[in-house]
């Protein structure tokens, strides 16, 4: 079902309506001193620190919110002419933040917590035994016992989520409160900018709330990434691996720069140190570039473990008829427990139900798992009564970790089916919304103004178009149903290439580039032995290379390419050319190549499509483009509209 959300007509209306905001100037400006009590204090006692030359130790964290944050306070307190070093959790031996194991490692001086600490009641007290002083940044919620509110003895603590009233917005994520001490720290505008970009990175992947302060430090960090000088030579190598160094937006970070910095932490026990190392790295000489490309390569080995995994896990629930499981509770050996939790997410997603998948940990007694919600349960509730079951967990309504006893899971199983009931007011709601509808011709004007009001997430959804009129090229049919097209992939996962852009449907939210003027169709179809014109020849380059950008034999490409270009080529370009060009396989699907995507001849079609408006840029061309809810073939709706009447007329004639 399709339906439109609200009475609203312009983009303006929706964002006020989605936003909470009474005008469109108090969203774009909000007049709010935006303090945070006791960040002075900290900036003190770090400078006297640094003044008396104590060593500083900063403990982060692997996520990419541990990492930015971890980031900004090694550059900052460096720049400063500070002793000091960074300590991240090895995630498989050590878990999350700081433990009593780090602490053992620091023999004096300053701890700071970054991204981290609140809860850390036990290791901050060996600290201080020790005669560390401590100061915690943190913005994760704080430890209760029996209701009451049990903080760290540290020296100073920054976390407005644990200390009422401590800040104007209790939003921030470990990388925005870092940014916001490091601008008191080192008052250089330059400085500045450059580590706007690791707040922006942190707050994003963190899914913060993109309202108030927050969409300031983004949207500062988004225009700061695509300038050269105003962010580090490390992090320029790892847009520049993703194709971001010249144009990036809050889904590039969502969808290719945060997991591609998440990727070591993943997967090696102490891998969080690869992607610190190469950020913070300034020198024009030593860029670092090789570990950009080493966390590429890990990014896709994370992929293709997912990949491999998560059709098992959906055999073993189809063969053990788990379907009715509730929730799912799943165990498989060998897989990475950095990856659990991805998996646990798609199963959610796809039973709508919540989903918790273990696999092995370092002690070979103890499984580690990760749960994602569905159908509206409150995972950290759900876990709380039964907390027997397990040797340690933690968590919120969305997500947790738990560990338990190998021996213990049919049992530990059991009870959590046992507990887990569907929320009395969970509905689920199948209507696809929309909020205003528009013509193809107009989405490039749409998205720049869409565009004005960004960046989009959290506290910041998205505006969902109908675009009427799309113009489709087919590239692969079943059953002429449009709405089961299957392009690079099959499945839910849909793309179609499209005259005004490209609509795409499923989990990936950024799309690749269309070729304008029906390209992809009409070299498929038109190309002969008389070649085709120099124009297209360029585009269909410029395909090529998108698709094999990554490629180990990209210098065989570039060799055939320079052949072709010697004598004028393209102008006997022969479908055989251009087979032998296709035929290279795809970095960006697998089992996909180019003539696979070419292989259909069918006519190009108008459908409507529902979705949200975005852009990609690729070698200085912008493509604008829709992230694909719902497509559908207006005729074709009104065929099966018109049987529905049909058969309920004829059941009525019968009675």
């Amino acid at each position: 079902m399709i339906q439109k959300r609200g009475f609203e007509n312009t983009v303006e209306e929706v964002i006020l309506r989605n936003t909470g905001y009474s005008s469109i100037e108090e969203f774009n400006n909000p007049d709010k001193d935006y303090y945070i009590k006791d960040l002075d204090k900290v900036a003190d006692r770090i400078k006297n620190a640094i003044a008396k030359n104590i060593p500083i130790t900063i403990v982060g964290d692997y996520d990419v919110d541990g990492v930015t944050a971890s980031s900004i306070m090694l550059m900052t307190l460096k720049h400063m002419g500070a002793n000091v070093k960074v300590r991240l959790p090895h995630r498989f031996s050590e878990g999350f933040g700081l433990s009593t194991k780090i602490v053992d490692e620091i023999d004096t001086g300053l701890l700071i917590t970054v991204d981290n600490g609140i809860a850390a009641l036990e290791a901050i007290q060996k600290a201080k035994d020790k005669g560390l002083s401590v100061i915690v940044t943190d913005h994760h919620e704080p430890v209760f016992e029996n209701g009451v509110k049990k903080l760290p003895n540290a020296d100073l603590i920054i976390d407005p989520h644990a200390i009422d009233d401590q800040a104007a917005f209790n939003g921030y994520c470990g990388a925005g409160i870092a940014y916001k001490l490091s601008s008191i720290l080192v008052p250089d505008e330059i400085f500045n900018d450059k580590m706007s970009c690791f707040a922006a990175l942190g707050t994003v992947s963190d899914v913060m709330k993109l309202v108030e302060e927050n969409k300031l430090i983004v949207r500062k960090g988004l225009a700061n990434m695509i300038k050269k000088g105003h962010r580090t030579q490390g992090l320029e190598g790892i847009l520049s691996r993703q194709f971001c160094n010249q144009y990036i937006d809050e889904t590039d970070i969502g969808f290719k720069i945060g997991p591609m910095i998440n990727a070591a932490g993943r997967l090696i026990d102490d891998g969080a140190k690869k992607p610190l190392e190469v950020m913070t790295t300034d020198d024009l000489k030593y860029p670092n570039y090789h570990i950009a490309d080493e966390l590429f390569d890990l990014n896709n080995k994370r992929k293709q473990i997912v990949e491999k995994a998560l059709p098992e896990f959906e055999k073993e629930i189809k063969e053990k008829h788990m379907e009715l499981d509730f929730p799912l509770v799943l165990y498989k050996e060998d897989i990475p427990e950095g990856v659990i939790g991805i998996i646990a997410g798609k199963l959610a997603e796809k039973y709508d139900k919540p989903a918790l998948v273990f696999s092995d940990s370092e002690d070979p007694l103890v499984i580690k798992g990760s749960g994602r919600t569905g159908s509206g349960v409150n995972l950290k509730e759900l876990l709380d009564m039964s907390p027997e079951q397990f040797t340690k967990y933690g968590g919120h309504a969305e997500a947790a970790g738990i560990s338990l006893l190998k021996s213990n899971f049919e049992n530990a199983k059991k009870v959590l089916q046992k507990n887990c009931k569907v929320p009395v007011d969970y509905v689920k709601d199948d209507t696809i919304y929309y909020d205003l509808e528009i013509d193809a011709d107009n989405l490039k004007d749409f998205y720049e103004k869409v565009k004005q009001y960004g960046p989009y997430g959290e506290g910041n959804q998205k505006i969902v178009f109908k675009v009427k009129n799309f113009t489709l090229t087919p590239v692969e049919q079943r059953d002429g149903d449009i709405s089961e097209f299957s392009f690079m992939g099959g499945g839910k996962y849909v793309k179609a290439y499209g005259q005004n852009g490209i609509a795409t449907f499923g989990e990936t939210s950024k799309l690749i580039e269309c070729m304008e003027d029906r390209l992809l169709y009409d070299v498929s179809v038109h190309a002969n032995g008389n070649g085709i014109s120099k124009e297209n020849y360029e585009k269909l380059k410029y395909l090529i290379y998108y698709y094999t950008a990554a490629f180990t034999n990209e210098k065989g490409l570039n060799d055939l390419f320079e052949r072709i270009d010697a004598n004028e080529g393209f102008k006997k370009f022969t479908k055989k050319t251009f087979t032998e060009l296709c035929a290279l396989p795809s970095a960006r699907q697998k089992d996909y190549n180019i003539s696979k995507m070419l292989s259909n001849n069918k006519p190009p079609k108008k459908v409507d499509v529902i979705g949200t408006l975005s852009v990609s840029y690729f070698k200085e061309e912008f493509t604008y483009q829709v992230d694909l809810l719902k497509m559908y073939d207006p005729e074709k709706v009104l065929e099966k509209e018109q049987e529905k009447t049909i058969v309920k007329t004829d059941k009525e004639i019968l009675r």
